[in-house]
């Protein structure tokens, strides 16, 4: 029987530590959008409402052969968020279906 495939999401709340208007947080956020979409195929979407450019909210989702695939994907991308960008990961959760 062929191995089914799985989607992986996961909601991801940020601190901007460096931040000091929203079109900074902006800013940072479309551009780590933009490259991780290319460099790990993978869909994001900013859905912070909030008006305190301090705080940001992202929901990453990603398609693959299993779920530990989509999940190792999507948290490649966290690491190279992390590492190339002036943000702190303050909640994290990830659900395979």
């Amino acid at each position: 029987m062929a191995e089914r495939a799985a989607v992986c999401v996961m909601l991801v709340n940020l601190f901007f530590p460096y931040s000091q208007s929203l079109k900074d947080r902006r800013s940072i956020m479309k551009s780590f959008e933009e490259k991780a979409e290319k460099r790990f195929h993978i869909l994001i979407e900013d859905n912070c409402l909030s008006d305190n450019y301090k705080i940001g909210s992202l929901t990453l989702a990603c398609l693959a052969k299993n779920g530990e695939n989509a999940k190792r994907k999507l948290r490649n991308a966290l690491n190279f968020l992390e590492e190339n960008y002036p943000v702190q990961i303050s909640r994290m959760e990830e659900e395979v279906f």
